[in-house]
């Protein structure tokens, strides 16, 4: 079961790497800076935003993971949606720019 699960996040990366190699070099560069930030900004709020979150109620176990995953995906959503209306053409690369 553990060599299918690897197996299918091989798979899966190699999807993304595909998807992000389609839409150019200049769309796949800003997701990997909003990515990057987003990932900085969550480290950087999460430990503070688990302890406000805990209560001693049932839902501390989930509070680490839960406030891990939400800061990083609205963080990345709003810078996602900022670069996309601050640059919304990609600029145009040589073909072979776009898919190396």
């Amino acid at each position: 079961m553990f060599i299918i699960f690897n197996i299918a996040i091989v798979g899966l990366v190699l999807l993304i790497a595909y998807w992000w190699s389609n839409e150019g070099l200049f769309s796949a560069v800003l997701h990997m800076v909003c990515v990057i930030t987003a990932g900085a900004f969550a480290l950087a709020l999460w430990e503070p935003l688990t302890m406000w979150m805990m209560s001693g109620g049932s839902f501390d176990n989930y509070a680490w993971g839960f406030s891990l995953v939400g800061v990083f995906a609205i963080t990345l959503l709003i810078l996602r949606v900022a670069s996309d209306k601050i640059a919304p053409a990609n600029i145009q690369f040589p073909s072979w720019a776009n898919l190396a």
